[in-house]
């Protein structure tokens, strides 16, 4: 009697197996690579990551008794500087705790101008106190972050 080999049958590996080994190499490949390129990107709002910062100071724009300071009827802007992609700076005046004036503009540059006039409607003539705030917020207005803030007094 002579003794019978078998030889093992070498199958090919199904199609459907393949795919799975696949998309099982892809998902791992995502989720190693991912957390890496995340962190050499730079995110959305623009800035060079983390929280926005700014600072700014006051310019005459229009000063009609040539004193170097804000007094009523004067014009001023605010010189800025800021990582944030949408920066604001609001001026809020007040006379007798009474609010008198509140403007805001996007820096750089609203649609019209940057350019604060310290008079208004409800403003009598004189002196007020005011209060400039610099801050960043989203394209929606949501999510104000108050960057800097200063006093500004304006004389009669």
């Amino acid at each position: 009697m002579t003794a019978r080999y078998s030889t093992p049958t070498v199958r090919p590996r199904r199609k459907s197996t393949n795919v799975v080994i696949l998309v099982v190499s892809l998902v791992i490949l995502i989720a190693v690579a991912s957390p890496a390129l995340a962190r050499g990107r730079k995110p959305a709002g623009g800035g060079g990551g983390g929280a926005p910062t700014g600072s700014f100071k006051l310019e005459m724009v229009d000063d009609k008794n040539a004193n170097g300071l804000p007094n009523w009827n004067d014009a001023i802007t605010f010189a800025v500087t800021s990582s944030a992609q949408y920066t604001f700076v609001d001026l809020r005046c007040y006379q007798n705790g009474a609010q008198v004036l509140y403007v805001s503009h996007q820096i750089p540059g609203s649609y019209f101008t940057t350019t604060y006039y310290l008079k208004g409607s409800y403003w009598v003539p004189g002196a007020a106190d005011c209060n400039a705030r610099l801050y960043s917020a989203n394209a929606d207005m949501t999510n104000q972050v108050t960057l800097a803030t200063m006093s500004v007094p304006v004389a009669a």
